[in-house]
């Protein structure tokens, strides 16, 4: 449909008289970057996986794809059978740690309420023999609570909004200068409504294009979650068991911890502190797919944007003869596609903005084990309390080399930060300055927009 619409345009003087060429244009615009979105999924997929999908079912099923699709299992990995499971064992064999053999000290009632949270929701994988409490339960804990997290109703409404003022647009511009909002009947209403139809629900057009940015930020916000959490377990008095428990049908009956039981791993005892250091490089491996292939859907959006602003200054400072709506949808994809890559770097900011905070516990810690010492304490619990004091201050080294300066939560290859956020939408918004002061220019040379929208000299 999309291919007879564009033929019907180029085909037809009649139709080329009442549609803008930039209308066609943001249809195949939006075609593009979906064409690229589920060209870079697959670029990702294993070896195995592409050769199993070009055999005949039952080598191959929808549900083995939408396990691996960002709007699918990336979104939600609890609605499909041992999804999670598979991403924390793929994220220990990246990082070469097998935290199921990391113990950690933990009192009887925090140990109780993490047997329980494990029983409840299906990590039996990670659950360690009776009198120990593995690294790996409770890392699985705060997963099974704060991965699966469906998009928020705000991200839902802005991806609703954007999509009516693109679809809606041409037809409030065309009512507004006189004409019909679809243009006469015949074939020119046919592309126009066609124009409509496939961006709001072809499968390659406006609403699943605009939804991945937003999938991409809720990534981020769940990874800052889960660290923020694994930062408050270490953190005294402990994260509340109550706020891990997550009813779904699947846990309803189950075994649930104890009201008021707290989760802490106490900072002072040595075996925590490495606890705490193996947790993190895992934690940061979990969907690690899923997070690359972000990377790379944003590269496409942020083209796409700047493509947008390189249109619009052309089309104003060259200057072309064009349709006010050209200047418009130009201007509102830039905006829109911008606005996407804005919003992931401040959700991916808010990660990076919890590593000095969990630094800056760790050195506290490390200060009240001196007083401690200095206090005067028996040869063996001193000996411990040295041993925690040299790995919180490994640990401490260990984030600001992995965390801060080598691998930081990133968008388009540099840390989100407000100094790049900044950046962003400073090169967005002096875009749009530019094209302004091109159509002043072009108005003083005789150029302006007429009663009937085009762009024309005087």
């Amino acid at each position: 449909l999309v291919y007879a619409v564009n033929y019907a345009y180029f085909t037809s003087r009649t139709v080329r008289a009442h549609v803008d060429p930039v209308e066609l244009l943001v249809l195949d615009v939006f075609q593009l970057i979906r064409n690229g979105v589920v060209a870079t999924k697959y670029a990702y997929f294993e070896e195995e996986d592409l050769a199993s999908m070009r055999q005949r079912p039952p080598s191959w099923n929808w549900d083995r794809t939408d396990r691996q699709l960002l709007l699918g299992g990336g979104l939600s990995p609890k609605d499909y059978s041992g999804l999670l499971q598979t991403l924390v064992m793929d994220a220990m064999a990246t990082a070469d740690i097998d935290l199921r053999a990391v113990d950690v000290a933990i009192d009887e009632d925090g140990a109780a309420a993490v047997r329980d949270l494990v029983k409840a929701t299906g990590g039996d994988a990670f659950a360690a023999p009776e009198g120990r409490t593995s690294a790996a339960a409770v890392l699985w804990c705060l997963l099974a609570r704060h991965w699966s997290v469906g998009l928020a109703p705000k991200a839902v409404l802005f991806v609703v909004a954007e999509v009516l003022m693109i679809l809606f647009l041409p037809a409030i511009e065309r009512s507004a200068l006189g004409g019909a909002p679809y243009g006469p009947p015949g074939l020119v209403r046919f592309v126009l409504v066609m124009y409509t139809v496939l961006l709001a629900f072809g499968p390659k057009t406006a609403t699943p294009t605009l939804i991945f940015p937003m999938a991409a930020a809720n990534d981020w916000h769940r990874r800052a979650k889960v660290l923020g959490c694994l930062g408050d377990v270490f953190d005294a008095p402990g994260l509340f068991a109550g706020d891990l428990v997550r009813p779904t049908e699947k846990t309803e009956g189950k075994v649930a911890p104890a009201a008021g039981t707290r989760i802490f791993l106490d900072p002072h005892d040595p075996k925590n502190v490495f606890a705490h250091a193996m947790m993190r490089p895992v934690l940061r491996r979990i969907a690690l797919k899923i997070r690359l292939r972000c990377q790379a859907y944003l590269w496409i959006y942020f083209a796409g944007a700047i493509a947008a602003l390189v249109v619009l200054n052309v089309l104003l400072w060259y200057p072309l003869s064009h349709r006010l709506l050209a200047a418009h949808l130009a201007a509102l994809f830039a905006v829109l596609t911008g606005l996407s890559v804005v919003i992931i770097f401040v959700a991916a900011k808010t990660t990076n903005d919890i590593t000095p905070i969990h630094r800056s516990r760790l050195q506290r810690e490390r200060l009240a084990i001196e007083r401690e010492i200095s206090a005067g304490v028996d040869s063996t619990r001193a000996v411990t309390l040295e041993h925690a004091r040299r790995l919180l201050k490994t640990l401490d080294e260990n984030i600001a080399f992995e965390e801060v300066e080598r691998e930081p939560a990133s968008v388009l290859g540099v840390a989100a930060s407000a100094g790049t956020i900044g950046s962003v939408l400073s090169l967005l918004l002096g875009g749009l300055l530019f094209a302004f002061e091109g159509y002043n220019s072009s108005r003083q040379n005789g150029w302006k927009y007429g009663e009937d929208g085009v762009f024309s000299k005087e």
